[in-house]
């Protein structure tokens, strides 16, 4: 399909893709695992057998396989996730990206628009916009690409913020958005729609080093080694279900104790956004958006009395949303001035 603009969030723990289809915004999410692809394979497309939903993405060489059944193509040692702070940098990167334009169902974008974390805008915005040229081939499928255009991640937030509460954004208030994320966590603070740049930033500090400390509390307490799969933890805190440890079993109740206690790295990020903000009276509200939004708030909260703070709907998808309605807005303006 042809698409005026269209969105992706390669993160490091989920990839996220919106488009408008019909006047509807469209989203979709899959792992950020991208492993090498196995020739060896047991999947069949026999009766009472589903063949898992992943593509074949091959880049510089290399064929990675991407998907929402990502985790069925993982070996022991090769999950395909990337934590280094020079991601953007990676093949599994560019898989990433190349297989969210494919899930998205794009055949040609004018104006795709992606995120960077806020402290890593100047050492890869250009670099993205390199990677991708006019066209690109995924899975036996050519995508044309206009113009690609790049973002730090929290300002998607904002923006879809705005689009919901024009009027709030337009009264020139002055905001902080925060946006944990699976490595990083990004903020800024803006007044309208202009960031002030001394008072924004992000850390190393997210959602995996909580996962990583809770894997540790759950291997020492049962003594069965080393749990690497933290991507385990992070899905049953999505879907509030139990999972396996061996042959225990870890329900909600036992997780939320656990969480309880690895709040640290947490309470350390948050008190450095507040440091590096500097006096809160003139916030007019603080947003928490992004995937670890529900780790976060209750630290937030407690960090900032007597802020007014607000988790936005469905917060994994606010970036991706709001990157899109950026690109739209600037499709909009390059056609107004011709």
């Amino acid at each position: 399909m042809n698409f005026q603009a269209a969105a992706i969030d390669v993160g490091f723990g989920q990839t996220k893709w919106a488009v408008r289809l019909d006047e509807e915004i469209i989203t979709g999410s899959f792992p950020s695992l991208a492993p090498i692809s196995n020739n060896n394979t047991v999947t069949t497309n026999l009766a009472n057998f589903v063949q898992r939903n992943t593509i074949k993405v091959t880049v510089d060489g290399d064929t990675f396989e991407i998907g929402p059944d990502v985790r069925l193509a993982m070996g022991s040692s090769n999950s395909g996730r990337a934590l280094s702070e020079d991601f953007p940098k990676t093949k599994n990167y560019k898989a990433l990206l190349l297989g969210a334009l494919f899930y998205a169902g794009i055949d040609r974008v004018d104006i795709l628009t992606l995120g960077l974390p806020v402290h890593t805008m100047g050492l890869y915005a250009n670099h993205l916009k390199d990677i991708l040229g006019k066209e690109v081939e995924v899975n036996d499928r050519r995508i044309s690409i206009g113009r690609v255009v790049v973002i730090p991640q929290p300002v998607g937030s904002l923006a879809m913020f705005g689009s919901i509460n024009g009027s709030a954004i337009n009264d020139g208030h002055t905001r902080l958005v925060i946006d944990p994320g699976y490595v990083t966590t990004d903020w800024v603070v803006s007044s309208g729609h202009n960031m002030i740049d001394a008072r924004s930033g992000g850390r190393v500090g997210g959602v995996s080093h909580v996962l990583k400390q809770i894997a540790e509390l759950i291997s020492d307490k049962y003594q069965g080694g080393k749990l690497d799969r933290i991507e385990r933890i992070d899905e049953a805190f999505v879907t509030r279900k139990s999972f396996n440890y061996f042959k225990h079993v870890i329900s909600q109740t036992e997780l939320a104790e656990y969480l309880s206690r690895s709040t640290q790295i947490i309470e350390e990020t948050v008190k450095e956004i507040k440091t590096r903000v500097g006096d809160v009276e003139d916030l007019q509200s603080i947003l928490i958006t992004g995937g670890g939004a529900k780790f976060y708030e209750p630290i937030v909260r407690s960090t900032f009395p007597m802020n007014d703070i607000q988790v936005l709907d469905n917060p994994a998808f606010t970036n991706a949303i709001g990157f899109l309605l950026v690109g739209e807005s600037m499709k909009r303006r390059a056609e107004k001035n011709g």
